[in-house]
C-alpha cells in the first residue's frame, strides 16, 4: 500500500465517524477566531435567501435538505478541541434545524432574515446548516439557508444548490435521489494538504512567500473618514453598482488586445484606483484561489478556498498596458504557488502582527461566475457576490432553475465584512456587475460610492488610452500621476 494510499485510507476512516480528525489550516483559522472574538466570528456566516416560485413542497424540500446533510459528512460534523487541540467528530446522524414562519406583514421579512443570517453558531455543538422557510401574507415565501465558512465555500455552494435541485424533484414526486455518499470526502482534502505542507513541493511554496514577502511595502493607507479602530471590527455594508454594456465590453476588447483576461484587465484597473488614492505606487492586495487544483475534490463540500497575496506596482510613468501585464504576471506567479495554506504563512513570516488589520492585505478582490456548466442558471441581472459566494444586497438577482424547484434571489443585508475593502465583480451574460463591500468603522456609504464612480471613470479612460501613462480624472481633482 503506498503512502498515498493509507492517507486516503485513514481519511475514509475518520470521515466515517470512526476517529475525529485535524482541521485544515483554513479551518483552524476560524475556529481560533471563533474562541478568540466569539463576537466577530459571524463574519464567516454564509447565507443565501431564495424566493421559492409555484407552490413549494415543504416536506419534499425538508427532507432534500437532510438528504444533503446525510450525503456530505461535512454538514454533520462538530469541531470539538481535545487538551486544547481543534478535532473534527463527524456524527452517524444528520441533524438540521428547519424552521417555517408564518409573518404578518412583507415587512417583517427583511429584518427577520437579517437576524436569522447573523445568529452564531455553535461550532463544538452544531449543526452548521439551517434552515428557515419564511411564509408571507402575499408573494412568493422565502427561503434562507445558514452555514458557517468553516463547512463550506462558494464552489460548495453551487454544489449544494444543484444537488439540493435533484434531491427536492425526486422527494416531490415520491422518489428517493439518485446517488449515494461520496467517495471523497473532506478528510481526504485535510490529508492531503497536511502531505503537501510536509513536502519538498509545500517546501518550495513556502520558500517561494517567504521570500516574495520577507520586505512587504507599507500597508495600502486609503482615505477613511474615521480613525482605524485598536481592534479590528467587521461591521460592513455594500455599495453594487453596474459597469453597463459599453463598458463592458470597452474591457473584453481591452482584455483582448492586451492578450490578458477580463479578471486581470478589472483587477489592474482597481488597483490604479486604490494606488492613487491612496499615494503609493506598491502595495498588497489579496484574491482566493479555489483551492481545489485536483480533481478529485471537484464535487466535494468543503472550505477549500485559500487566500493568495498579489503585489501591486503602479509607479514608474508606467501606461495602463504596462500595468495590465504586470498584474497578469503577479497573478500568474501567485496562482503557481496556491495551494500553500495562507495562515500557515502568515504564522511563518517574519512580520510584524497588527490587531487592527487583516494580516498581510486590508483590500481584497474577486471576480466570479458559475464553476459548473451543468447548473441550469438564467441570468436576470448581475449578481454581486461575496468571497463567501454569498449574493450582496443589489437590485439584480439570479433565478436558478433546479428541476422542480425554482429559485430567485431575494435581498439579504449582512452587515459583516472581513477586510476593508472587498472589490467583487461578476460576469452576467454582456454585463459586469460589481460590488465594492466596506468597514462602516472605517469608511461612510458616500465615500464608498464616489469610489465606485472613480473606479467607472478610471475604466472609461483606461479603455479609451490604455497606452499613454496613467492619468485618470474625475471632476476636477487628479488622481493618477501623469
Amino acid at each position: 500500500m503506498t503512502g498515498r494510499d493509507r492517507r486516503s485510507l485513514l481519511a475514509r476512516l475518520m470521515s466515517s465517524g470512526m476517529a475525529p480528525f485535524p482541521l485544515s489550516y483554513g479551518q483552524q483559522a476560524m475556529w481560533f477566531m471563533d474562541q478568540l472574538r466569539p463576537e466577530a466570528s459571524i463574519a464567516y456566516n454564509v447565507s443565501f435567501a431564495w424566493a421559492v416560485h409555484g407552490r413549494p413542497d415543504l416536506d419534499a424540500l425538508r427532507r432534500a435538505f437532510e438528504w444533503l446533510v446525510a450525503r456530505h459528512a461535512i454538514l454533520r460534523t462538530r469541531y470539538v478541541p481535545i487538551r486544547g487541540i481543534p478535532l473534527q467528530h463527524v456524527d452517524a446522524e444528520a441533524k438540521l434545524e428547519f424552521r417555517v414562519v408564518d409573518v404578518e406583514r412583507d415587512a417583517d421579512v427583511g429584518l427577520l432574515l437579517t437576524r436569522e443570517a447573523a445568529r452564531r453558531f455553535d461550532l463544538a455543538s452544531g449543526p452548521l446548516l439551517r434552515v428557515l422557510v419564511v411564509r408571507r401574507p402575499a408573494g412568493r415565501p422565502v427561503l434562507l439557508w445558514s452555514s458557517h465558512h468553516i463547512a463550506i465555500d462558494g464552489w460548495s455552494i453551487f454544489q449544494i444548490m444543484e444537488e439540493l435541485g435533484h434531491a427536492y424533484t425526486a422527494y416531490a414526486a415520491g422518489e428517493r435521489p439518485p446517488g449515494g455518499v461520496p467517495t471523497v470526502t473532506y478528510a481526504d482534502f485535510v490529508a492531503w494538504q497536511a502531505a503537501l505542507v510536509a513536502s519538498a513541493e509545500g517546501r518550495r511554496m513556502k520558500e517561494y512567500w517567504q521570500r516574495t514577502l520577507r520586505e512587504p511595502p507599507a500597508p495600502l493607507a486609503l482615505p477613511t473618514d474615521r480613525p482605524r479602530p485598536a481592534l479590528q471590527g467587521f461591521n460592513g455594508d455594500a455599495h453594487a453598482f453596474s459597469l453597463g454594456e459599453a463598458r463592458s465590453a470597452a474591457v473584453a476588447r481591452l482584455a483582448g488586445a492586451s492578450d490578458t483576461t477580463v479578471y486581470t484587465t478589472l483587477l489592474a484597473a482597481f488597483q490604479v484606483l486604490l494606488g492613487v488614492t491612496a499615494e503609493q505606487d506598491r502595495f498588497l492586495l489579496g484574491t482566493w484561489a479555489a483551492g481545489r487544483s485536483h480533481q478529485e475534490f471537484a464535487s466535494v463540500v468543503g472550505d477549500f478556498v485559500n487566500a493568495v497575496v498579489l503585489k501591486a506596482d503602479i509607479g514608474g510613468g508606467a501606461g495602463f498596458r504596462e500595468i495590465q501585464h504586470r498584474c497578469r504576471a503577479s497573478v500568474l506567479e501567485a496562482l503557481a504557488h496556491q495551494d500553500y495554506p495562507f495562515p500557515l504563512l502568515v504564522e511563518r513570516l517574519p512580520v510584524p502582527r497588527d490587531p487592527s488589520r487583516s494580516p498581510l492585505f486590508d483590500v481584497a478582490f474577486t471576480l466570479r461566475s458559475s464553476h459548473r456548466g451543468t447548473l441550469t442558471r438564467t441570468e436576470v441581472g448581475g449578481e454581486a457576490a461575496s468571497p463567501l459566494g454569498a449574493p450582496a444586497e443589489s437590485e439584480r438577482g439570479v433565478l436558478l432553475e433546479l428541476g422542480a424547484l425554482t429559485l430567485s434571489s431575494f435581498p439579504l443585508h449582512q452587515g459583516t465584512v472581513c477586510f476593508d475593502l472587498e472589490a467583487e465583480f461578476i460576469v452576467a451574460g454582456t454585463e459586469i456587475s460589481g460590488v465594492f463591500r466596506y468597514n462602516t468603522d472605517l469608511f461612510d456609504t458616500a465615500t464608498v460610492a464616489g469610489l465606485a464612480e472613480r473606479y467607472l471613470r478610471v475604466i472609461d479612460l483606461v479603455t479609451a488610452d490604455p497606452d499613454g501613462p496613467v492619468r485618470v480624472v474625475v471632476g476636477g481633482d487628479r488622481l493618477a500621476r501623469a
